[in-house]
């Protein structure tokens, strides 16, 4: 889990940055920076099940719901396959040269690392409508379930919800907020039923970083 941790922490390092110079210069060339996002909104467009989804009131997951997140996870990884260790190769490679040059990233290094990993996250969400068409869910459902997964399992608001970007910018730290906090024993519930699927859980936290 270390491994996977460290490396979404390489790459989401680098996107702040990309992020914060694109809100900056929002009147220029990184004004492609939210319209690359927008595509996210589009593919959105494409899931079936278009309802809002009301949670209960005791934040308890069912198990069916945890195999539908849980094959919904696999779908994505097995669609991006080694591409995101190849880009964690490859950007803390950067990351430590930064470090030791006692530098910032360049504009082309910066701009190499939105192409990388917008290309990424673009072939994730696409393996995420399909999937989610598959189980026949709407992505309102599959936030909440991720929300209540990553809290049970001890990992608290984790990462960007890419479409709260695309809408308002200025609002980049505030989408790791939780919107509710289940209580002990809906908590002790929701672990009980991910004990069998943590472990693969935890390879996939690179990908729910970016709300996927």
């Amino acid at each position: 889990m270390k491994k996977v941790a460290i490396g979404c922490a390489v790459i989401a390092g680098l996107m702040v940055l990309v992020l914060g110079i694109g809100t900056y210069y929002i009147t220029s060339k990184f004004r492609a920076v939210y319209e690359d996002l927008a595509q996210i909104s589009e593919l959105n467009e494409q899931i079936a099940d278009q309802r809002a989804y009301s949670p209960p009131a005791d934040r308890r997951m069912t198990a069916r719901q945890v195999e539908q997140y849980v094959g919904v996870q696999q779908v994505i990884r097995d669609r991006l396959g080694r591409r995101f260790n190849e880009l964690d190769e490859k950007y803390g490679a950067l990351s430590r040269a930064l470090q030791d040059e006692e530098r910032d990233p360049s504009i082309r290094e910066l701009v190499g690392v939105w192409t990388d990993v917008l290309s990424l996250v673009m072939d994730a969400k696409r393996a995420q409508v399909d999937a989610l068409n598959e189980a026949h869910m709407s992505l309102s459902e599959y936030h909440w379930i991720r929300q209540q997964t990553l809290m049970a399992l001890g990992y608290g608001a984790f990462g960007w919800n890419l479409e709260t970007l695309v809408e308002d910018p200025t609002r980049m730290l505030e989408t790791a907020a939780p919107a509710d906090s289940p209580d002990t024993e809906a908590l002790q519930h929701n672990r009980a039923l991910l004990q069998e699927y943590e472990d693969s859980i935890e390879e996939w936290l690179a990908i729910s970083f970016f709300g996927l």
